[in-house]
């Protein structure tokens, strides 16, 4: 967790609020679904302070196709997470090390299919900045 915490350039406990799926010819030529969320963020551990920003995700559903991509997380307008982010070119964050890079969280407020809990990614998150 510490390694990804470093490689990341933001991180953020934000809940996704809006979902944008478009189509993109990816650098092979093909024609994919990619996802734009915007996210409301509850707090900044890395990275700059705002209220908001927007990730791309690969994948999604658009005109009655839905793609899902091996390795990245499926989001839906709603959900709360810890997102470990990379910031690209165009000023849009992906997740960092693809799904690594969101930690979803449960109603008390632990990382889905972990022992960890929002307090640990923290205190892993300031240690890091030391």
């Amino acid at each position: 967790m510490a390694e990804r915490l470093q490689g990341a350039s933001q991180v953020v406990i934000a809940k996704t609020r809006a979902a944008a799926p478009r189509w993109e010819t990816n650098s092979h030529g093909d024609r994919v679904i990619v996802t734009e969320f915007v996210l409301d963020i509850e707090e900044t551990l890395k990275g700059r302070n705002g209220s908001e920003l927007v990730i791309e995700v690969p994948g999604g559903t658009l005109d009655g196709l839905t793609l899902r991509v091996s390795g990245q997380p499926v989001l839906k307008p709603g959900d709360r997470a810890v997102f470990l982010l990379e910031s690209t070119s165009t000023g849009v964050y992906k997740p960092h090390r693809r799904g690594e890079g969101v930690l979803r969280l449960n109603a008390q407020n632990s990382i889905t299919g972990s022992a960890l809990t929002v307090n640990d990614v923290r205190q892993l998150a300031r240690a890091g900045r030391k």
